[in-house]
């Protein structure tokens, strides 16, 4: 990679963390309440602070003790290991099964000049190829040493194409399906939402849907939003809309209807499936994690609606400070990116 090609990522990133505070500003329309979400009493979640003293800071260590600066996506790999987008670090940090972080990419203090930052998704492959979403281009990372610009490139476009030849205007998260495709939600050159899709192969597409749900991505409504998307074991993508208020599903055949629409969401930033097919939500603006059955029945698990705190415990008494990515290992464990308390949160069913 060349030293012009770092330096103009760099610049735009240092220019680019100005839009942290507006992902966790409220999105709601109007000054009515949300909606009372029925809190689940069948089971029994315990969250754990996996890493992060709760000070902003880049310290690798083991977790209690090191340190995160905006941590905003998240992935797991098949040997449970944490992987982190640290926006603020330019960095990624990963979390190893006894608990020790370090910086497995970008910027470290021996290397200050190279890193990466707004990295809003990331996804693991089957073969435990890390891909991460880098401004407009898709990067393949399979070890520290081996990092390829998979698709799509620093120019701002919207091109269907082959890898590097393809083009992005405005992408952000990512989800992979059980084949190793790739979905990100864009908008197109006139900031209509889509969804495009990269083939392990690179070759890069836009989605063809048949959507009924009465959001189709009409600018007015859903301009410049960093729309949170997922994927579950069935092959059915999940993709907010309306401001990120409510959720699309999408069959394998392109029909988008909307799902838990009896939900009121308020600013979704992270969505992820667990094996089961249940998906997971981050409601940001709630400081709330959800989980949705396949058939659309939800209910806070864990977070106290708007409160704004962070503290360990059982579904009764745990809470969250601006939530944004969220992760389902294999094992069933929830990871969530605690990102105004700089923490990696764990969720576990005792």
């Amino acid at each position: 990679m060349s030293s012009s090609k770092i330096t103009q990522r760099l610049s735009y990133f240092i220019g680019c963390t100005a839009i942290l505070p507006f992902l966790f500003s409220s999105c709601s329309k109007n000054s009515a309440p949300p909606k009372p979400i029925l809190q689940d009493t069948t089971k029994t979640w315990i969250v754990s602070t996996l890493a992060g003293t709760g000070h902003a800071g880049f310290v690798d260590s083991i977790g209690p003790f090191a340190q995160f600066n905006r941590p905003q996506c998240i992935a797991v790999d098949d040997l449970g290991n944490v992987y982190v987008g640290d926006v603020n670090n330019y960095a990624i940090r990963k979390i190893d099964s006894s608990g020790i972080v370090s910086t497995y990419a970008g910027k470290t203090i021996a290397n200050p000049g190279f890193g990466w930052g707004n990295i809003y998704g990331m996804a693991f492959d089957e073969q435990n190829n890390l891909f991460i979403v880098e401004y407009d281009l898709v990067a393949r990372i399979s070890s520290p040493t081996n990092i390829l610009d998979f698709a799509g490139s620093m120019s701002v476009d919207y091109i269907d194409a082959q890898g590097t030849s393809a083009a992005f205007n405005m992408i952000a998260n990512m989800t992979i399906d059980a084949h190793g495709n790739l979905f990100l939600p864009d908008y197109d050159k006139n900031y209509h939402a889509q969804i495009r899709k990269i083939t392990p192969t690179g070759e890069v597409s836009t989605l063809a849907l048949n959507d009924s749900s009465g959001y189709s991505g009409d600018p007015t409504t859903s301009n410049f939003y960093l729309y949170a998307i997922a994927a579950d074991p069935s092959g059915n993508l999940y993709m907010t809309t309306d401001y990120n208020q409510k959720i699309k599903k999408i069959d394998p055949q392109g029909n988008a209807t909307l799902f838990a629409n009896t939900i009121q969401f308020d600013n979704i930033l992270g969505m992820a499936t667990d094996p089961s097919g249940n998906l997971w939500v981050v409601d940001a603006g709630r400081n709330a994690i959800l989980k949705i059955t396949p058939g659309g029945t939800a209910a806070t698990i864990l977070g106290e609606l708007g409160t704004g705190l962070e503290q360990d415990g059982d579904s009764s008494r745990a809470t969250f400070y601006q939530p944004a990515g969220i992760a389902v290992g294999k094992n069933g464990i929830v990871y969530v990116a605690d990102n105004g308390i700089n923490k990696i949160r764990k969720i576990e069913y005792k």
